[in-house]
């Protein structure tokens, strides 16, 4: 795994920003791809394996690091914080995710913007702020996302379209574990890949919450162009994450 020390902090920069815009290609979103893009969920790893999980998911090929910002009270949780990311950001050029499910998000989004967030979420209802929220991510230097819970209506995305470049679905109760999938998500995701119309060819659709082999060919069927990868598809695994990931993209594919 390249780190600063051993190709240069520009060489790393360069790599990431290649990395990063790989995803932004518009031909290459879904459905028009026959594979979905796979982030890693950070929490779902064990705490200890972090760096040596990193460099295998980097093997594997994975194409973004998805962090859980958790605070207690817009969910139930405590999750990851700016200091892991940027630990992170400074030993891999894979790009990276924060989902900020934190109430009052406006606090957060410049301290994970200086540590290296490539792309920061923030859920429409933690705020009555959302254009100008949005605004800031962008401003800060980072991609804007938005992200619903499962019972949040996508017309609350209408006028928004300009101003984000990803939308992530929650398909679980935000902040849960081990729940299943929703058994109206997949509508859901047709419903929004709708509504983005030809803002479609831009702004990615994410997954989150029980991606598993059952469900994620039905997502990416119904407009997911990005899955979030936790302990349903490639952690808690009897392999090494780097070798479940594997498995997990070829089973996509079909292979």
């Amino acid at each position: 795994m390249a780190t600063p020390s051993q190709s240069g902090v520009g060489g790393v920069c360069r790599e990431r920003s290649v990395r990063l815009q790989a995803l932004w290609r518009g031909d290459d979103i879904a459905p028009t791809r026959r594979s979905a893009f796979l982030a890693a969920s950070i929490i779902s790893g064990h705490p200890l394996h972090i760096e040596q999980d990193i460099q295998l998911l980097d093997e594997g090929g994975i194409d973004l690091l998805h962090f859980d910002v958790m605070d207690g009270c817009f969910v139930p949780r405590l999750g990851l914080g700016p200091e892991l990311v940027r630990a992170v950001r400074k030993v891999t050029e894979i790009p990276i995710d924060v989902h900020l499910m934190v109430a009052d998000p406006e606090r957060f989004i410049p301290v994970f913007a200086q540590a290296g967030a490539d792309v920061i979420v923030i859920h429409a209802e933690a705020t009555t702020q959302l254009p100008r929220l949005l605004a800031l991510i962008r401003r800060r230097g980072a991609r804007p996302g938005v992200a619903l819970n499962p019972a949040t209506h996508p017309g609350i995305l209408t006028y928004v379209l300009d101003d984000v470049d990803m939308v992530l679905l929650m398909t679980v109760n935000p902040g849960s574990t081990g729940e299943r999938a929703m058994p109206a998500s997949c509508r859901k995701i047709a419903d929004v890949r709708a509504l983005l119309g030809e803002s479609a060819n831009r702004i990615h659709i994410m997954i989150d919450g029980n991606v598993s082999l059952e469900y994620a060919p039905e997502m990416m069927q119904a407009g997911a162009s990005v899955l979030v990868c936790g302990s349903s598809s490639i952690y808690d695994q009897d392999t090494n994450v780097r070798d479940a990931l594997l498995a997990f993209r070829k089973s996509l594919n079909g292979q």
